[in-house]
């Protein structure tokens, strides 16, 4: 059967939504990437405060999604994924097969459809230092899901390993996120004195380490005072706010950012001279890659997927939760960021991490998927 065949059943454990506009946005590129080249329709449930389906066509991807009141909560949360398959069923649909995004806990309902399955996997909860974040019944329906899979797709090698480290023994092939290389594209920056350092991300301590950032750039800031720090995200300004003021930097030093569209992010990145994580773990940071196709460089915590992603020609790689390393990454940028062969450097992340090319990838894996189970 030919890719273009096809019906694919993007069955999501995780996907934007009105109970949360950005969780699983990465799931979102990845089937409008996956559009492109193999039709499919999005299934996800969500608990609510009152229950109904909503059925929409998005960017010519129809999607349903089914809201639900939470009583037993994985009984409530299998009966709304059957309900919303019975809904496309009900429209016309069929599938050939079905594209789990993020194994744990839709997967569950796979076990029900006699659909044959791959798995994108994003969390980092599987990696060594995490795993304590499961609970046991989370970690055994996991590998049961995990295993019955025919192929599990991890967005980086590194979390591909974590995985067999886990006890997955199905068949692996990475195939990272996926960038709209039509907003994130290369565009030369404005000369400017100022040098200009930007994060955006969920703003979350225990994962993005956000103290740290803050105390190693006010920390850099007095000795070059001609830079800026732009950060924000979706996630608690109010935290960000009290690691600003523990380390008293300056007003004109720092600009904090809402949560941004996507065009707006992009605005960000063209206007920055780097972009910055100092992440305690990470996959694969979906920003990183909207930086790169854009040509500018990244300083980043050598952790989960990054080294994959970043060596001497795209950035810096420092230890996680190592200040120092932090600041003098920060004055190594500072020299010699307009030195980074940026347009270059965008020209072939965005072969890597564009649509066409995650299409492709996902869809050879479709047609070993189906010869699997012929």
């Amino acid at each position: 059967m030919q890719s273009q065949t096809v019906t694919v059943l993007h069955l999501a454990s995780w996907y934007p939504s009105k109970v949360h506009p950005t969780l699983g946005n990465f799931v979102a590129e990845h089937v409008l990437a996956i559009q492109t080249k193999t039709k499919g329709a999005v299934l996800g449930a969500f608990a609510a405060d009152a229950n109904s389906i909503d059925y929409r066509v998005e960017n010519g991807v129809p999607v349903c999604r089914v809201y639900f009141k939470k009583k037993l909560p994985f009984t409530s949360y299998l009966n709304a994924l059957k309900l919303g398959y019975q809904e496309l069923v009900s429209r016309g649909f069929t599938f050939d097969l079905a594209h789990l995004h993020v194994a744990y806990p839709a997967g569950l309902f796979l076990l029900r459809l006699k659909l044959p399955y791959l798995i994108s996997e994003h969390f980092s909860a599987y990696q060594k230092n995490r795993r304590q974040d499961l609970t046991l019944a989370q970690k055994l329906a996991s590998k049961l899901i995990f295993n019955k899979a025919q192929v599990v797709a991890p967005v980086s090698d590194q979390l591909g390993i974590s995985l067999q480290e886990f006890g997955v023994k199905s068949p692996q092939v990475t195939i990272g996120n996926v960038v709209n290389t039509n907003i994130f594209h290369f565009k030369p920056k404005v000369a400017s004195k100022v040098f200009r350092v930007l994060h955006i991300s969920s703003l979350q301590e225990s994962t993005k380490n956000i103290s740290g950032i803050i105390s190693a750039f006010a920390d850099f800031h007095k000795r070059f005072p001609l830079s800026i720090l732009n950060i924000g995200g979706d996630g608690d300004a109010e935290d960000l706010l009290k690691h600003i003021k523990e380390t008293n930097l300056p007003h004109e030093a720092y600009r904090i950012l809402p949560a941004l569209s996507k065009e707006a992010v992009a605005r960000e990145i063209e206007e920055s001279d780097c972009f910055l994580l100092f992440s305690h773990i990470e996959n694969q940071p979906v920003v990183i890659l909207e930086s790169l196709c854009m040509g500018r460089p990244v300083i980043a915590t050598r952790v989960g997927g990054i080294p994959q992603l970043v060596d001497k020609s795209r950035g810096i790689l420092i230890e996680a939760n190592k200040q120092g390393h932090l600041i003098e990454a920060l004055e190594e940028m500072y020299q010699n960021h307009r030195n980074y062969k940026a347009k270059k450097m965008a020209s072939i992340a965005q072969s890597e991490f564009g649509y066409e090319a995650i299409a492709e990838k996902f869809s050879q894996v479709y047609a070993s998927v189906l010869r699997l189970d012929a």
